[in-house]
């Protein structure tokens, strides 16, 4: 089983406030997290350990 990395919390905070800011300054929480993870250039096995 091969290692993925995922960002930390304190990693994810300035890409989230840039993704609040692309959008507007709201959205869901669907639209918050694809801009996020679009902003990590996040993989999908990343994405899938997050949303677990």
């Amino acid at each position: 089983m091969t290692k993925v990395n995922v960002p930390t919390f304190d990693a994810m905070m300035t890409p989230l406030v840039q993704a609040l800011k692309m959008l507007g300054g709201s959205g869901t929480i669907a639209e918050i997290d694809y801009k996020t993870a679009g902003i990590l250039d996040l993989s999908d096995e990343q994405l899938e350990i997050l949303r677990n």
